[in-house]
């Protein structure tokens, strides 16, 4: 086969499939954008709650908050500590000002960085 293996050099990138072209690309922009997976979420970014343990009684999950704050945890190896998000107001669960919650980073995916 002619196709590139790992740790081969591409010469003429339209040789990649172009659905192979497309996951790639999407990978680097995730890399340029800050939102690959396993990416650390820092203080101005906004995050999507994937999981909440317990009852979900605010609602959290897949609900997007901005990260206000940042707690690593060094003593819980690949924990990542937790995260304090701000999530805005809904007239209901949040209230009008909004709420912030804390939440395990474990549990949130980076939307925008």
């Amino acid at each position: 086969s002619n196709a590139p293996g790992p740790g081969r050099e591409v010469a003429d990138v339209s040789s990649i499939p172009q659905v192979r072209r497309a996951q790639l690309e999407a990978q680097l922009q995730a890399l340029r954008n800050g939102t690959e997976p396993g990416a650390a979420p820092r203080v101005g970014d906004f995050v999507a709650v994937l999981q909440v343990h317990g009852a979900d009684r605010k609602h959290l999950e897949g609900r997007i908050g901005k990260v206000v704050g940042t707690l690593p945890l060094p003593n819980l190896a690949h924990s990542g500590g937790a995260l304090s998000l701000h999530f805005d107001g809904d007239g209901a669960a949040f209230g009008d000002d909004g709420l912030v919650l804390t939440v395990a980073a474990k549990d949130v995916r980076i939307t925008e960085a």
